[in-house]
């Protein structure tokens, strides 16, 4: 009987074990994303930081031009059509 009792101990301590194990590997892969995290926040905001003002508004102007002449054409193609051409 105390046989018993003691493989019933040792098998209550592995799977014990094992559930503190799984929780420190849960902690542990929480831990490198908070840091991955913090990295990615860093990068970010020293892009922020050494941002060119003028150089971004004027690509932004850019864009939205390219964006306006873009959506001309598209509403002028949408008007033709082989009915219309015949």
């Amino acid at each position: 009987m105390a046989r018993h009792q003691i493989d019933n101990t040792m098998s209550s301590v592995s799977n014990v074990g094992t559930a503190v194990g799984a929780r420190i590997r849960t902690i542990e892969n929480q831990r490198e994303s908070t840091l991955d995290f913090n990295l990615s926040s860093q990068k970010t905001l020293s892009n922020l930081e050494d941002l060119d003002m003028a150089a971004a508004m004027s690509e932004f102007q850019q864009q939205m031009s390219l964006l306006e002449i873009t959506q001309q054409t598209f509403v002028k193609m949408q008007g033709l059509s082989l009915f219309k051409l015949l």
